[in-house]
């Protein structure tokens, strides 16, 4: 990935989650892709984003979430 991809896909992802969209969180996943949170105990695969935003928004209706930063390196991208 360029820097410019990497960047887009933090854009596009910051949105996401500002819209509280989780198949936004599908569109722009790669069917490979991995996500590591600290939400969670185990890694979720691409397809469970969109439950792991549901289940988000059931259990903290308040949480705002803010894009700080980024950094990436290969194919990994840290948010």
């Amino acid at each position: 990935m360029t820097e410019a991809e990497v960047a887009e896909f933090v854009t596009r992802f910051a949105a996401a989650w500002a819209a509280g969209d989780g198949e936004a969180f599908l569109v722009l996943w790669h069917p490979d892709g991995v996500l590591r949170t600290p939400f969670v105990g185990r890694s979720l695969a691409g397809a469970e984003l969109a439950k792991l935003n549901d289940v988000q928004k059931e259990q903290a209706p308040d949480l705002v979430w803010q894009l700080l930063d980024w950094a990436w390196r290969g194919d990994v991208v840290i948010v």
